[in-house]
């Protein structure tokens, strides 16, 4: 079977908790565990990015789960292609909340968080992969 990544945004429909991110993340991690998904999920303000890797079907399903998932909205998926090997093959899920970065950590994408508006990343989805890519070293997992 062939690997796909799979990237999206979305915006949260009311500010998250700290507890509501890592009851989030832990379901994150029990599911992607049993379908051998991995990836890396962003949070600010409000702001959702997420990056799934795994078996074309496996992230078919839980990006149909994500869709329908009520907690968010304006759920747009920028970006699928096939990829040889994982990005984020460690990770059942990283996490890196970025409420805690400085205007310099999150230069080119400060205005588009400002925004809130997930359609930015629809005709720029090089500045999601770099945004996840940015992260990779510092996330939680």
């Amino acid at each position: 079977m062939a690997l796909v990544s799979l990237i999206y945004v979305s915006m949260a429909v009311r500010p998250m908790t700290d507890d509501d991110l890592r009851d989030i993340l832990r379901k994150a991690r029990e599911k992607n565990a049993r379908l051998n998904i991995t990836g890396m999920l962003l949070y600010r303000d409000g702001f959702f990015l997420q990056i799934l890797e795994g078996e074309q079907a496996q992230v078919d399903e839980l990006f149909a789960v994500i869709v329908a998932d009520e907690r968010h909205k304006n759920v747009l998926k920028v970006e699928e292609h096939p990829i040889t090997e994982r990005t984020f093959g460690q990770w059942t899920m990283g996490f890196n909340p970025m409420d805690d970065l400085s205007d310099e950590d999150m230069a080119g994408f400060t205005d588009y968080l400002e925004r809130q508006d997930v359609s930015y990343f629809d005709n720029h989805p090089d500045r999601m992969y770099h945004l996840l890519e940015r992260f990779k070293d510092r996330t939680f997992f």
